[in-house]
């Protein structure tokens, strides 16, 4: 929020809002106000006449207005997101790593006080590094505590959401169960059959005939033999 007083335009239906300051001490007024990183005006700007209101809502209609979102502090160096690992941003981030039209993203949404997110986080290293053939997949985790995400509320920690190229307005949600085995396979279903997931679907194939064989082997090898009474 910005100082107050403040006044706020609210979406609920998508987990928006557009707040800004009243009166006409300090800040700017009417569209002269605050930029996101692409240029667009924003919101968190001081509203220095109620007539400016007018104004205001018809950028907000026209979605010439960027909503106010929170952010933790900007990261240094900037995140660099590669496939094979994961890569933490913060909310102001945002646009620039999942909205890059050249990647897939899986946006993991944490909580540090979050047990079940302690828990996930190293089954995250193993599906990052299982997927890391798909070389235009990243994942990136993103602390839900401390930054919004446009136009996406997030019910529950650990939460996961696809955004795949060419479908960024429509992120999937992950709604099973928190494995390895079953988030690797959403990715693959999502993404569809391009050269790089047939390549990640292959290397699944070889370790289910070698390492699962040999799992299975070991499993068999241990179990109790039957005791006759």
């Amino acid at each position: 929020w910005p100082a107050l007083p403040a006044l706020a335009v609210l979406q609920p239906s998508m987990s928006l809002k557009w707040a800004f300051a009243l009166g006409a001490e300090g800040g700017t007024a009417g569209g002269e106000a605050g930029a996101t990183a692409g240029g667009a005006p924003s919101a968190g700007m001081r509203l220095a006449n109620p007539a400016q209101l007018n104004s205001l809502l018809a950028q907000i209609r026209h979605g010439a207005l960027a909503p106010s979102l929170r952010s933790a502090p900007p990261l240094s160096p900037p995140p660099q997101p590669v496939a094979g690992r994961v890569t933490e941003i913060v909310g102001s981030s945002f646009e620039a790593v999942v909205l890059q039209p050249s990647w897939h993203v899986l946006v993991y949404v944490y909580s540090p006080w979050c047990g079940h997110c302690l828990r996930f986080n190293g089954t995250l290293g193993e599906i990052a590094a299982e997927l890391q053939p798909i070389e235009s997949l990243v994942i990136v985790a993103l602390d839900g505590t401390a930054n919004e995400l446009p136009g996406l509320p997030v019910g529950a920690y650990p939460s996961l959401f696809l955004y795949a190229k060419g479908r960024k307005d429509e992120p999937v949600e992950f709604t099973g169960a928190r494995s390895r085995t079953a988030v690797t396979h959403f990715v693959l279903a999502e993404l569809g059959e391009d050269e790089s997931v047939r390549l990640a679907r292959s290397a699944e194939a070889d370790w289910r005939q070698t390492d699962g064989a040999a799992e299975r082997r070991s499993a068999q090898h241990a179990a109790p033999s039957k005791v006759e009474l």
